[in-house]
């Protein structure tokens, strides 16, 4: 991997907590909640994700 893509992912990370917190706190998720946030390998390449539920369902 080269470095220009292990500083965006090093990005994408640091910035995914802070964009939830401003989603919550400007009522943009009322009927959603985080359960977690992960890090994770898919197909060799790092993603960061979020898991999502739904409050009225409790679906993923």
């Amino acid at each position: 991997m080269v470095k220009r893509q292990t500083s965006l992912i090093a990005t994408t990370r640091r910035l995914i907590r802070p964009l939830i917190r401003f989603l919550k706190s400007n009522g943009l998720m009322q009927f959603h909640e985080v359960e977690d946030t992960r890090n994770l390998f898919f197909t060799g390449w790092p993603h960061t994700i979020a898991v999502i539920r739904e409050i009225s369902m409790g679906e993923r």
